[in-house]
């Protein structure tokens, strides 16, 4: 069998109607079930957000129990404020809010401990300053204990590893790293760029089999943003560019394999002028104004860098991410683009997987339930299954040059909770 990946040096990266009837039966029986309160366990579930509610951002995390975690940043009568539930035994809680300060609250990330019991890290606006907090222990219904501050900034990460917890965030161009160990907490560690025209942002942190913790984070500088790997957990280490830096690589998120291995993917921008230095990307960040949007895979051990052979029939879409399994398959999930008129933006997501019988595109999940660019969590339970969710909307097209479309409240949203596929050619 042909290897999967290929050496690479890093400076050289660069339905059917009844199909259609049964989906349809299948989702009408789930919503009667949730109406009843009791959900059975299915491949494809929709989780009612509440009544008259806007909602971004979903985070998944699986306890050690196999109870799956999900949350989110939710936005009622002009705040945003995070809410949570939980699923197991095939049911749902009900929607419970951790933190009940009048703040705003986005960028929700599961924080579990070595043992496996959730925690929540998120930003908090005030009106006048940004905050990161941790929330724990986080029950079914509840949080126990009042949220702490950990210190100024937003975007947090986090990961467990051995018997520590890592998180991460970003704050004024810098990234804040700390570490917390049974009863101790270490100092903070901040990653300063190099001069004033650089600037660290969007950390992302995962963990590997052997205890290893790697940092991923975009580095932009005078105008180009490119992406940096740091592996934390053997003192300072050697900070890795895991692209040449020559254009807009952003966004990434890792994952570790069962060999050790970080698998990175990155946001792979083309300007259409190449002339950088009018500011270009500030544009494309709103307007996605790019020729050839993409999503790069590339694999390191620290030393050498591998690029996984390409698919013959590749998906590659906005905002991806990625996750190693434990049975051996690695998941890309990303959005898809479908044209940048206003107001005809859609972005459902996309599905491929890297296994023993090498890339499948398993093409759009769910594609009648349509949704914004937010990037996909990707979260694995005790047994081995792997679950994804995003944010499908009713709401109509209607967004004006210059405002997207979802802003404006004329439809109800929803959760979509996907239990990703397998296939006989692929275990995981």
């Amino acid at each position: 069998m042909t290897s999967p990946l290929r050496s690479r040096r890093p400076d050289h990266l660069r339905s059917r109607p009844r199909l259609r009837q049964l989906f349809t039966i299948l989702i009408s029986s789930f919503l009667s079930a949730f109406a009843a309160g009791a959900l059975a366990p299915a491949p494809f579930e929709i989780f009612a957000a509440p009544e008259g509610s806007r909602n971004d951002s979903p985070a998944l995390a699986f306890s050690s129990d196999g109870t799956l975690w999900l949350a989110w940043a939710s936005l009622q009568e002009g705040r945003y404020r995070l809410a949570a539930a939980s699923r197991n035994g095939g049911r749902w809680s009900g929607v419970f809010y951790p933190d009940a300060s009048p703040t705003d609250q986005v960028d929700p990330q599961w924080a579990m401990t070595p043992a496996g019991r959730p925690g929540l890290v998120y930003s908090a606006f005030d009106g006048s300053s940004w905050s990161v907090r941790l929330c724990e222990p986080v029950s079914g219904s509840s949080a126990s204990r009042p949220p702490r501050t950990l210190g100024s900034g937003c975007r947090p990460t986090s990961v467990a590893a051995s018997d520590a917890r890592w998180l991460a965030w970003e704050d004024d161009g810098r990234i804040v790293i700390m570490k917390e160990g049974p009863g101790t907490q270490s100092p903070l560690r901040v990653l300063e760029p190099p001069d004033s025209g650089a600037a660290y942002s969007r950390p992302c942190l995962a963990a590997g089999p052997r205890g290893e913790v790697w940092l991923a984070f975009d580095a932009a500088r005078f105008g180009r943003q490119s992406v940096h790997l740091l592996r934390l957990d053997t003192g300072e280490g050697k900070l890795l560019a895991v692209d040449s830096g020559s254009g807009l690589d952003r966004e990434p998120r890792i994952s570790v394999d069962r060999a050790g291995r970080v698998w990175v993917v990155y946001e792979t921008l083309e300007p259409s002028s190449p002339d950088l230095s009018t500011g270009l990307r500030y544009v494309m960040d709103r307007t996605y104004s790019v020729e050839s949007p993409s999503a790069t895979v590339i694999v390191t051990d620290g030393e050498r860098w591998w690029k996984p052979v390409a698919p013959d029939d590749p998906a590659p879409g906005l905002r991806p991410n990625l996750h190693c399994a434990a049975s051996g398959t690695v998941w890309v999930m990303s959005r898809s683009y479908a044209g940048n008129s206003i107001p005809g933006r859609e972005f459902p997501p996309l599905c491929e997987s890297l296994g023993p019988a090498g890339w499948t595109n398993r093409g759009p999940l769910g594609p009648e339930k349509r949704g914004y660019k937010e990037v996909m969590p990707l979260a694995e339970s005790p047994d081995g299954e792997v679950w994804t969710a995003w944010v499908p909307n009713e709401r109509e097209r209607t967004g004006m040059t210059g405002t997207p479309s979802w802003t404006f409240l004329d439809g109800r949203d929803s959760i979509a909770v996907i239990r990703l596929p397998r296939s006989a050619a692929e275990p995981g």
